[in-house]
């Protein structure tokens, strides 16, 4: 089974800070933590609630994710502005709460000098400001100049979760309501996540753990008809129960025996999707659209 481990990133970035007095998430310490997780999982969550802050302490924390040959998943928990907005973008898929913000404006800094050490600031500074417009770049599909029109015109731009989604630089919203997210690719989870992912936060006895996955995915699996019965397709479900002896799961071979027990019950019952039934609705589908076309050529 998949090991996840989880890091916040919920104070500014880089070795001092004007915006509280939590410690700050610096490049060295970020590097510990991540190089830990790296060594001990095979999915890396980065939580992130934080006003932004050093442009060189980020880049070098968005690299260590980006590079990274782990699943490194990045959320916007509360606020990603400036430079942590950008070390957002970093990960496999970036999600937020659908409350969340993201903020993208020019690198800030100060300068003092003469002419020519005020010119080398400006220089520096565009420099900067072209490295930033890259990695956004890579995120939104944009190129580098449409990113700089659009979002590094000297102004502040913060963006909701639906306008990051429209920009293509969130992947997904997560709603508030933990029990409402329901992968979209279920019936193609293994048995482990599937396990993993209804047992969370799992502290109700009373339903089995069966009828909790046909309550919360029924609408997801119910391809054919409109009916509101325990629909699901068990046939996946108890085939990748087979391969449960002996794994490291998060429930017991006992558990694991009951709950094919329940599944092939409800296989008895008649009243559920078989791959049969799916193959049957995308054939009917397809003739469908076919049909359509025929007839919109007519």
């Amino acid at each position: 089974m998949s090991k996840t481990s989880e890091i916040l990133i919920y104070s500014a970035i880089g070795q001092t800070s004007f915006w509280d007095n939590n410690p700050n998430v610096s490049a060295s310490s970020f590097a510990a933590e991540f190089k830990k997780a790296e060594s001990e999982s095979d999915i890396i969550n980065i939580r992130i609630n934080s006003p932004g802050g050093s442009i060189s302490e980020g880049i070098a924390i968005y690299n260590m994710i980006a590079q990274s040959k782990k699943e490194v998943n990045t959320y916007i928990d509360g606020v990603a502005f400036s430079m942590a907005g950008i070390i957002a973008m970093a990960g496999k898929k970036v999600y937020a709460a659908k409350n969340s913000l993201l903020l993208i404006h020019n690198c800030l800094g100060m300068a003092m000098g003469n002419v020519r050490d005020l010119q080398n600031s400006i220089d520096l500074m565009n420099a900067v400001d072209e490295s930033l417009a890259t990695t956004v770049a890579d995120k939104s599909g944009l190129t580098i100049a449409e990113v700089k029109a659009k979002w590094l015109d000297y102004n502040d731009h913060t963006l909701t979760a639906q306008q990051c989604i429209d920009n293509k630089l969130v992947d997904e919203i997560v709603d508030n309501n933990p029990s409402a997210n329901v992968p979209a690719n279920l019936t193609n989870l293994s048995k482990d996540q599937i396990i993993a992912f209804f047992n969370e936060g799992n502290d109700d006895k009373q339903a089995s753990f069966l009828e909790k996955i046909v309550a919360t995915v029924r609408e997801k699996l119910n391809p054919i008809t409109n009916q509101t019965q325990d629909i699901m397709n068990f046939e996946k479900l108890n085939a990748a129960l087979d391969a449960a002896n002996g794994a490291d799961v998060v429930i017991t071979s006992a558990q694991a025996a009951e709950l094919k027990a329940e599944v092939t019950a409800a296989l008895g019952k008649g009243n559920v999707i078989t791959d049969t039934d799916l193959q049957a609705a995308k054939d009917a589908a397809i003739k469908a659209e076919a049909d359509l076309i025929a007839a919109n050529d007519a």
